[in-house]
């Protein structure tokens, strides 16, 4: 019992430190951060802190992971069969945007002298990837099953929104609740008019004139923008 109680007394410990450190270096940036400022925000000694984490570096990464665990725990709290599939994707893009804003895209490309803490932070999230992509793909089957999408690749086309929400994060400073609108409504409805898509996602068929290999051919790929 005793060990139970100490395990978890040094888990809640190790969570202090971790926001104690997320605070420091989201208001001094990782270089600049030292861990004599994280120990002090945290209310422990400079060698506990090094008994949970050896070095900054150490230290950097373990923040990044609690981020992308609560980024991962909100995506979850997104799906709801009650919601329909526009509002999920939208939802859902607005909460990747901060990330890649904060986390991601400010990072220079690493070229051999990149500091560990940002190469660690690509990997990480490379890592990862898969997972946050998964979130996507399970709106999107939700949807291909009501009948708002057409049956296609929902894993391919949750990267290429991931993909979309790079973009979008690291061209500007745009309002995120639009970014995930937009995103949402581009992947849906395409570039089609207003008026053709002005009743959100529309009920996809399977092509019947296909194309010996299967596919559907050039007119009938043209012709369904604007079914």
């Amino acid at each position: 019992m005793h060990a139970l109680v100490e395990e978890r007394w040094r888990e809640e410990r190790r969570g202090r430190i971790l926001e104690a450190a997320g605070r420091v270096f989201a208001s001094r940036s990782f270089h600049a951060a030292s861990m004599d400022e994280i120990a002090q925000e945290a209310h422990v000694g400079k060698p506990t802190l090094y008994r949970y984490f050896p070095s900054k570096d150490a230290l950097f990464a373990a923040v990044f992971v609690e981020t992308l665990n609560e980024l991962e725990a909100r995506l979850d709290r997104i799906l709801d069969p009650e919601v329909g599939i526009e509002a999920q994707l939208a939802a859902l893009v607005s909460e990747l945007v901060p990330l890649f804003r904060q986390h991601l895209v400010p990072l220079p490309v690493p070229d051999g002298k990149a500091a560990a803490a940002d190469q660690s932070r690509r990997r990480i999230f490379r890592e990862r990837r898969a997972r946050i992509a998964s979130y996507f793909a399970l709106a999107i089957e939700a949807g291909m099953r009501r009948g708002e999408v057409r049956q296609l690749d929902a894993a391919r086309v949750a990267r290429l929104m991931i993909g979309l929400v790079w973009s979008a994060a690291a061209s500007g400073q745009d309002a995120i609740d639009a970014i995930g609108t937009e995103i949402a409504d581009l992947v849906l409805n395409g570039l089609a008019p207003r008026d053709v898509a002005e009743d959100g996602p529309r009920a996809w068929a399977e092509p019947a004139n296909k194309n010996p290999d299967g596919r559907a051919g050039a007119s009938q790929r043209l012709s369904g923008a604007s079914a």
